[in-house]
């Protein structure tokens, strides 16, 4: 995946606060319908580890975050269903929330919704496709978009992420 990918893919993680439990249900939902999906809970402590080099811009972007969740599921698996993950995200649009971002590239897109807590970014949804993988990211709380600017023109080793999400493989 493309260093700006897996930035994009961070900074919906750590700009997702937690509202309400309607965006835990969603997330729910997700894990009960593709019960073979990867489902992962990062939380401030954990985000801290992931930073091997110790780059104080990372620091500065997971500063507000306690809480990112990740659901990765497999397109190859036979319970994948284009339609209800269509519903997921329709959901999260008629939630009131606003699409920051739509990123389209060679085979794999990116969509980021954010809703705001007067003009603060409050709660933040993304949403990842590829050719055989389907992810959903969450975040509660808040992260500095500036210090993400900075990650993705710097040189942030996203090594730490990379082993985590590889674990279960072996």
């Amino acid at each position: 995946m493309p260093k700006l990918a897996l930035a994009l893919l961070l900074s919906i993680y750590l700009l997702l606060p937690q509202e309400s439990m309607g965006q835990q249900q969603i997330i729910k939902d997700l894990r009960n319908n593709y019960k073979a999906s990867k489902m992962y809970f990062f939380y401030p402590s954990t985000l801290r580890m992931l930073n091997f080099n110790k780059n104080p811009d990372y620091f500065q972007f997971i500063s507000q975050v306690d809480l990112l969740v990740l659901v990765n599921i497999d397109k190859t698996d036979s319970t994948y269903s284009a339609k209800s993950v269509r519903k997921v995200r329709k959901e999260v649009e008629e939630g009131l929330y606003e699409n920051l971002l739509e990123l389209n590239q060679a085979g794999s897109s990116i969509s980021i919704f954010l809703k705001e807590d007067d003009g603060v970014p409050a709660e933040m949804f993304g949403f990842f496709e590829s050719d055989n993988n389907y992810m959903v990211a969450y975040m509660d709380g808040y992260t500095d978009l500036g210090a993400l600017m900075k990650l993705v023109q710097g040189d942030f080793d996203m090594t730490g992420f990379k082993l985590l999400l590889q674990a279960d493989k072996k």
